[in-house]
């Protein structure tokens, strides 16, 4: 869920209330407010009502990572591993550290396969 700005403060503490975030992060949807702002043009002072959304529930700069309530920003390394299954997950994982031991270890094949079998394991479990 987003804020906008330029939503001034006082709109945000007096007529936002905590029944206003949780129908919007359950629902869906957005909520509209109006604001009263001075604007001035050529020495001409007016007031002027805006009507604005104070809260919306598709937030365009942030990933929400699935079952949980944290997110990433747009172009982190990490969402590719959260837009995929979770078996196809592990197999990435597993292709990560292989890759790094293979980096850090060509000599060692052995490694690598131990690797491979402890974290299959480990991910018997993680999943």
């Amino acid at each position: 869920m987003k804020r906008a700005k330029g939503v001034k403060k006082s709109v945000i503490q007096k007529q936002l209330s905590g029944n206003d975030y949780k129908r919007i992060i359950e629902g869906g949807g957005r909520v509209l407010r109006n604001m009263h702002t001075f604007k001035s043009k050529l020495h001409y002072v007016y007031t002027e009502v805006k009507n604005k959304v104070a809260l919306a529930h598709h937030d365009a700069k942030r990933f929400i990572i699935p079952n949980t309530t944290k997110t990433l920003s747009w172009g982190h390394s990490d969402i590719e591993f959260y837009q995929t299954d979770p078996s196809l997950n592990v197999k990435y994982a597993i292709g990560a550290i292989n890759d790094i031991a293979e980096d850090t270890f060509p000599e060692n094949g052995n490694l690598d396969l131990l690797i491979k079998l402890m974290l299959e394991e480990v991910c018997k479990y993680w999943i």
